[in-house]
């Protein structure tokens, strides 16, 4: 069929029908039958008119394409996205129950669907940003469970505050800023960036009356590191400050390895903490440190920090399942397959579908559509 861009076979049949309406980019909506999932082709960016006319279509009309009528409707918890508004209509199988899945649980729930992980396992969920349960922005997790009896958020990054809000995102040399204020450490302004840009941001980061947005996220970690090095200060497309500081790594060895410990905050969490990195880093560029070194010290401190917290709270479970758009990130991943596979774990990689949003429908469907999820997430009414 046209529309069916994936088709993935499960391990065990889902009982009740699902329709899930993915995320907001990267779009694809996914319908699951039985033991077989159909996962659309994605949609770019549901804020563009078209897409939106064809996501309303796919939703409408793929399930009676496919001799499916959907019993529950999955979709991500942002109540900002437009494929959540639309989740809520009255007029979108207005019979079926509706389930809201959070936006890193449904990515790691796509890889281990996918590709058959059956037992419970260690869940990296590594991305730019998405909604989570707490109403804070995620995008640094780690869990443990399985996609039958759901997951257990055991530890994140460090939140980043994000000066600005999405601002934070195009602009990443905010996000140097808000990284060197919290390592208690000043830089010079760029050349690229207004006076009064970068004192309005100054004062944003010292008020701290001020609401602040922030995100346990790898992605803006990443983003900031390039600003820090004056490698992107504004970002035109998805990831492009990322993208060139993972680029001017390859092949390279560093010379040193930063600090990243982690502890438990108040909450219970384990959280890596990233500003000893930052202090490191930022000191090492004054230093005259070429920034392909430090860039490929700080990917190799990542992985080596995510395997020690790992390792730690593994217990009896050798599995990693990881996804995520910074799984796409070369250098990290192969650093971490290697430390996992080395150390007698099964080290896990969306093979079938991308690692990006456009494999979280099929998330959503699972965690939405077996029974002891579905008991946990189920509103079945329409909100």
């Amino acid at each position: 069929m046209r529309d069916i861009a994936f088709e993935i076979k499960l391990e065990f049949p889902i009982k009740e029908p699902v329709l899930a309406l993915g995320g907001e980019l990267k779009n694809t909506v996914c319908c699951v039958k039985g033991k077989t999932a159909f996962i659309s082709n994605p949609l770019s960016d549901l804020e563009n008119a078209d897409d939106y006319e064809n996501f309303v279509d796919l939703v409408k009309n793929l399930p009676r394409k496919l001799g499916i009528i959907p019993e529950i409707i999955a979709y991500d918890m942002h109540p900002d996205f437009i494929s959540t508004k639309t989740a809520k209509r009255a007029d979108i199988w207005p019979d079926a129950g509706r389930v809201a899945v959070q936006h890193h649980e449904a990515h790691i729930a796509s890889c281990a669907a996918a590709e058959k992980i059956n037992s419970d396992f260690i869940g990296l969920a590594f991305d730019g940003t998405g909604y989570g349960t707490d109403g804070t922005m995620w995008g640094g997790e780690i869990f443990d469970g399985s996609i039958y009896n759901g997951f257990n958020r055991i530890a994140r990054l460090m939140p980043i505050e994000l000066p600005g809000g999405m601002a934070a995102i195009r602009e990443p040399w905010r996000l140097a800023l808000s990284l060197s204020k919290a390592a208690e450490i000043d830089i010079e302004k760029p050349d690229s960036v207004s006076k009064e840009k970068w004192s309005i941001v100054n004062q944003i980061l010292q008020n701290k009356n001020m609401r602040q947005v922030k995100a346990s996220s790898f992605g803006r970690l990443f983003d900031g590191v390039a600003a820090l090095l004056d490698i992107c200060h504004f970002a035109k497309g998805e990831a492009e400050a990322a993208i060139a500081l993972e680029r001017i790594s390859d092949s390279v060895q560093p010379e040193t390895t930063y600090s990243l410990p982690y502890e438990q905050n108040k909450a219970g969490l384990l959280e890596i903490n990233w500003k000893p990195m930052v202090r490191q880093i930022i000191e090492d560029y004054r230093k005259g440190i070429a920034k392909e070194k430090i860039s490929a010290a700080f990917h190799d401190s990542i992985a080596k920090s995510v395997f020690d917290l790992c390792s730690k709270i593994a217990n009896e479970r050798k599995t990693i399942v990881a996804s995520g758009g910074v799984f796409f990130n070369k250098r990290l991943t192969f650093n971490l397959k290697q430390l996992f596979e080395n150390a007698g774990f099964k080290f896990v990689l969306p093979e079938k579908l991308p690692p990006s949003d456009a494999g979280i429908s099929l998330g959503q469907a699972v965690m939405a559509g077996y029974e002891k999820i579905n008991k946990q997430y189920s509103t079945r009414n329409i909100q």
